[in-house]
């Protein structure tokens, strides 16, 4: 892609003329905004893992919805603190050995009972692929959430069936020292970052709608020239907000950001 004049360049030229420089609608959104900068930049981060010349408005709304089923790791297709996951614990415990009817690798707070909760929590990264490949291939949200329940429901329904237990309710986990891994000790819950910021209603729920609002038109304002396509400037804009929005949550955001060069 042509890389444009920077607007910092602009800035003298337009002084020497008595013009105001030129500033992008998204700079001129208030700073309070963290929580669109940072998931807005999470989804530009995201659509630059697969190299392409060029990034679109398209690109990145469709990448903001796909952010929605990432974040969610239960059946009930909102998001809410109760989809606080420490992600880290998680991958530790499923990719730390196969898949075993050993019922403490998904007790995940070490409490001695695994509950349905903590299996959907286990499994909900694999449903939102699925879920996301849905969406991606045209389907509607709705259609793309029910895939997400279905394919976590029979996962559960798996492994509840694996370990000889119930159909519904906890499992007791006879021996917990056995199964555990060590990841448990020093992980601690996150939060879904700045879910307040999205969740325009006060009821502590974030719906799709919510969290799409306000970043689809982020991203529209990102595209400060509205030709449909990002320049570097527009890029760095986001980039540089997105990493101080990061910065913020003090630990409970990225962890590296450095994956993300200034174009």
């Amino acid at each position: 892609m042509t890389k444009r004049i920077q607007l910092t360049r602009c800035a003298p030229l337009c002084a020497v003329l008595g013009l105001a420089a030129p500033i992008p609608a998204y700079a001129q959104q208030q700073a309070e905004s963290a929580g669109v900068d940072f998931y807005l930049g999470l989804a530009f981060r995201s659509v630059f893992i697969f190299p392409q010349s060029e990034v679109s408005t398209e690109d990145v709304r469709r990448q903001i919805a796909l952010n929605y089923f990432a974040l969610m790791s239960n059946a009930d297709i909102v998001l809410s603190h109760a989809d606080s996951v420490d992600y880290l614990r998680v991958v530790s415990n499923k990719y730390s050995f196969s898949v075993t009817k050993e019922p403490a690798r998904y007790d995940l707070d070490r409490d001695g009972v695994v509950t349905q909760s903590e299996l959907e929590v286990f499994w909900s990264k694999d449903a939102w692929k699925s879920a996301a490949h849905e969406y991606k291939q045209g389907a509607t949200f709705e259609a793309a959430t029910e895939r997400f329940k279905d394919k976590l429901g029979q996962q559960t329904a798996y492994i509840r069936d694996l370990m000889g237990a119930p159909e519904t309710g906890e499992i007791v986990v006879d021996d917990p020292q056995g199964g555990y891994t060590g990841a448990e000790e020093t992980a601690q819950p996150k939060p879904v970052p700045y879910l307040e910021e999205f969740d325009t209603d006060g009821d502590a729920v974030l719906t799709f709608e919510e969290f799409t609002e306000l970043l689809w038109a982020a991203a529209t304002a990102a595209d400060s020239d509205g030709d449909g396509l990002y320049s570097d400037d527009e890029i760095n804009l986001v980039r540089e907000r997105f990493i101080l929005a990061n910065g913020a949550l003090d630990g409970n955001g990225v962890r590296s950001v450095s994956s993300w060069k200034k174009r």
